[in-house]
């Protein structure tokens, strides 16, 4: 009888929250787990830091340590025109730093046993029949299963000929420090703006001391972005028509509707890397962490039954979360096709916003909007 030889039983490539929770539920059952990251902890990511309050069973520790805020309301804007102010009586969010978030994270998982290995960045993966070989720039090592999280343009996926995700928004945002006696103003709302990106909306968000103001958009110029994230700031009166400090960009891989796969033999994807971002209003982190826990109960799964296969996890990630990607896709394409329109049907209809908290509550889905007939109204209102 051979031996099998290798040096971790999985390896997971990205520490964002798709793999720090991935590797930390492997570790915890006993698995061993090497975790790389290109970059070192905590580093910046360009992110408004809003979580669904929805997240909050998935992680297994106290949100409340690294909140900045707790979200209970909204006010929604067409260009600078408010119309629509809701509220709830539990929180719908969370904003979070993400230093802070990505971090506590990662803190979790080394507790858990995972080797961390950071600033080493992964180049390639070649699949052998018994194992994979994972390529760094400081080496290479060996794991029975991997795990893709490492983001948008990660080296994973095209080791294993997955494409990335077509639909791709543009987002921009920027960071104000908050007078002192505006913090209870902002402490507990966050506001969307239409009309300022196309096929896509504007935020503010409070964190802390700080407000995030950004724009997310589907194929918007950069230069178009960032006069209309001044117009945005003016509209608040923040920054005296110029931005402050550093302007944070990035490209936001969503949910494009295709069926593609995201395992190949013992190689899986997971969070970003995977296109596993909700195209509506763009929330990635939630599903992130979902996916990561799915990854890791399907890989501990085959680590137990030997299997060379991983496609348990697309047929998971199709039964959970594609048919809510798809009724999200539905909504984004239908609702920001005409903003104003769709403003004005929101303005009649403000209690299309309580269906909206109750998804990022975790207790409501996007079929519902469709089962109110509120997509065919838009549909007819434009």
């Amino acid at each position: 009888m051979t031996l099998i030889k290798y040096d971790y039983d999985v390896i997971v490539v990205g520490l964002g929250p798709a793999g720090s929770v991935a590797s930390g539920v492997l570790s915890r059952k006993g698995y061993t787990v090497l975790g790389l990251e290109k970059k070192s902890h905590p580093r910046h990511k360009t992110c408004g830091g809003c979580l669904s309050a929805r997240i909050v069973p998935w992680l297994e520790f106290d949100l409340s340590q690294v909140a900045e805020n707790v979200i209970y309301g909204s006010k929604i804007y067409f260009r600078d025109r408010c119309g629509v102010e809701r509220r709830s009586s539990t929180p719908i969010a969370y904003t979070v730093k993400r230093e802070n978030f990505d971090l506590k994270l990662i803190d979790q998982t080394r507790l858990h046993g995972t080797v961390v290995q950071e600033n080493e960045q992964v180049t390639g993966i070649n699949q052998e029949a018994d194992k994979v070989r994972v390529h760094t720039t400081k080496g290479q090592y060996t794991a029975r299963y991997v795990i893709g999280a490492d983001g948008a343009t990660g080296a994973v996926a095209r080791s294993i000929g997955i494409r990335p995700a077509r639909r791709l928004y543009r987002a921009i945002e920027n960071e104000f420090v908050l007078p002192q006696e505006q913090t209870a103003v902002w402490r507990d709302t966050v506001v969307i703006h239409l009309g300022l990106a196309e096929r896509g909306y504007g935020w503010v968000f409070p964190r802390g001391a700080m407000l995030t103001t950004g724009l997310a958009a589907l194929g918007r110029s950069e230069v178009k972005l960032k006069s209309n994230l001044l117009y945005l700031n003016q509209t608040h009166q923040f920054g005296n028509g110029q931005f402050h400090g550093h302007l944070y960009g990035d490209v936001i891989p969503c949910f494009d509707g295709r069926r593609k796969r995201l395992s190949s033999g013992r190689v899986l994807l997971a969070g970003d890397a995977a296109g596993l971002v909700e195209p509506f209003i763009g929330e990635g982190i939630y599903y992130a962490v979902r996916s990561g826990h799915l990854a890791a109960s399907v890989t501990a799964g085959a680590l137990q039954n030997g299997s060379n296969q991983l496609t348990r996890y697309d047929d998971l990630i199709r039964r959970e979360l594609f048919n809510e990607f798809r009724w999200a896709l539905y909504t984004a394409r239908v609702a920001y096709f005409n903003q104003q329109k769709t403003f004005d049907l929101i303005v009649a209809h403000p209690g299309v916003v309580n269906i909206f908290y109750q998804i990022l509550q975790g207790i409501g889905k996007y079929d519902q909007l469709a089962g109110l007939g509120w997509h065919h109204l838009l549909k007819k209102w434009i």
